[in-house]
């Protein structure tokens, strides 16, 4: 049975990783609370953030690790917060920004989308990128009490719902976690 190591220690994604996962005949541990220090996500794109925890994770572990960096890009925002997402202030301040930023913008354009690369390193030279994208609105306001980060606010094309009003199975099916996961579960299937 193969281990894998999540490196998250928000819970959210935890929940999701695993619930994707226990499909597959895998061995899933997740980080501990504090477990370790996180690594400074310094990369200039998703990938690269993704990268850097992977590789920190790996040699603090030696573990198979499943590492990702994920976030919402919006359009009116010149797809900002973007690779900031998760450092961008409290949940009310992010809010904030973001309905300033469409409020300000000449075109008050609610577009965006939600971007997720997952990093699945499994040696010291070894590394593959699975990446997942979904395009949306940002709502007109917050709705939902499911999910994590902003979910209240990011309704997928194809849905009348945001994720935060979705179950974890729907919210999969839509959400760029969901698509990058289906890529991974497919090389790991070959």
């Amino acid at each position: 049975m193969t281990k894998i190591l999540i490196a998250t220690s928000n819970e959210g994604k935890k929940r999701e990783f695993i619930h994707y996962l226990t499909k597959l005949d895998l061995d899933i541990e997740s980080l501990a609370k504090n477990q370790f220090s996180e690594p400074e996500e310094d990369g200039t794109t998703f990938a690269d953030n993704a990268l850097i925890k992977a590789n920190y994770y790996y040699l603090k572990t030696g573990n198979i690790i499943l590492a990702d960096d994920s976030g919402i890009c919006v359009d009116a925002l010149g797809g900002r917060p973007g690779i900031y997402t998760a450092r961008w202030g409290s949940h009310k301040d992010k809010f904030e920004r973001i309905y300033n930023g469409i409020k300000d913008d000449a075109n008050n354009n609610y577009e965006a989308n939600f971007t997720c690369v997952l990093c699945y390193k499994t040696n010291e030279k070894t590394h593959i990128f699975f990446e997942g994208v979904t395009e949306g609105l940002i709502a007109k306001e917050p709705r939902g009490n499911q999910g994590f980060g902003f979910d209240a606010i990011f309704i997928p094309n194809g849905s009348n719902k945001t994720f935060a009003e979705m179950s974890i199975d729907e919210k999969l099916s839509f959400s760029p976690r969901g698509k990058a996961l289906t890529k991974l579960v497919n090389y790991l299937n070959k």
